[in-house]
């Protein structure tokens, strides 16, 4: 009897163990189901990722790109201001020193005489320097340099029209004048 017993146990068993094959059957096809889907939905996501990746690496190319041309553009600008100013001075020092040595050897070796004579003469060529160094110190521009300012995300987001990378600033460094 104790035999029919576990016969019939066992067999309860069996059939409730063999119940639950189908449902977990049906949990490994919705399993692999959702696998797939996460494989799908995770490449699709990385595609869009990496496509934002490059939009926003060339956006950043752009924005470095239109920098650099600036900077570019202003340091030319900057050195021909400069090579200018240089040549100004120079022609001014070539002129005041030729009158400087003239008016020397006048004085040295030239006689009264020599003097009194080229006195209206040299009366003109002062007034004459003196107005090309007026000239010289009011058409002189200011020299200036640039400084770059990295844009904040912060910024970024409260002006989105604004280049990510950065900003030039430009100041007034040393203001030439010949006075």
């Amino acid at each position: 009897m104790n035999e029919c017993i576990y016969a019939r146990q066992a067999y309860l068993c069996l059939l409730h163990i063999s119940s639950l094959l189908p449902r977990l059957r049906q949990e490994e096809k919705q399993l692999e189901i959702y696998r797939t889907e996460l494989e799908h939905c995770t490449e699709d996501m990385q595609t869009k990722i990496n496509r934002r990746r490059q939009e926003l690496k060339e956006l950043v190319d752009k924005h470095a790109d239109t920098l650099l041309v600036d900077i570019d553009s202003t340091n030319q600008e900057n050195l021909k201001k400069c090579e200018l100013h240089k040549e100004e001075i120079e022609t001014l020092l070539v002129l005041l020193e030729s009158y400087n040595s003239y008016c020397l050897r006048l004085a040295t070796v030239g006689s009264a005489s020599d003097i009194c004579r080229a006195k209206a003469a040299l009366d003109a060529r002062t007034k004459e320097l003196q107005q090309l160094h007026v000239s010289s110190s009011t058409s002189s521009s200011q020299l200036s340099y640039v400084s770059f300012k990295i844009t904040e995300l912060q910024d970024i987001l409260r002006s989105p029209d604004q280049n990510i990378v950065g900003e030039l600033n430009g100041r007034f460094l040393l203001s030439i004048a010949f006075a």
